[in-house]
């Protein structure tokens, strides 16, 4: 009788929500690759264009600086609603306990 009642949540948890997760890593990634965050973050300390005067260090760790923070704010404000739709995808299966419970009690 308890393996009939566990076995929905298994396959809820084990597939539904894994799978979500894998989807939000890989779409997070994504994010961070369109804007060339990651790149660029490689790339901090190398000169713009080869030139490996003082000043074109500074322009360039500058910029790319900006442009990282930019790019991993942006990333990361396009995920958080689909980060909360993952926390409800976690309560989800509960939300019919719960509700029985109140009814009973």
């Amino acid at each position: 009788m308890l393996d009939i009642f566990l076995k929905p949540f298994y396959w809820w948890y084990a597939v539904i929500v894994r799978s979500y997760f894998i989807y939000l890593f890989l779409n997070y990634s994504f994010y961070l690759n369109k804007t060339d965050t990651i790149p660029m973050f490689k790339n901090i300390f190398v000169p713009l264009f080869g030139r490996k005067g003082i000043t074109n260090r500074i322009i360039s760790l500058f910029l790319r600086f900006w442009w990282v923070v930019f790019g991993f704010t942006f990333s990361t404000v396009l995920i958080i609603p689909m980060f909360l739709f993952g926390i409800l995808l976690l309560i989800l299966p509960f939300l019919p306990i719960i509700q029985t419970y109140r009814i009973v009690t």
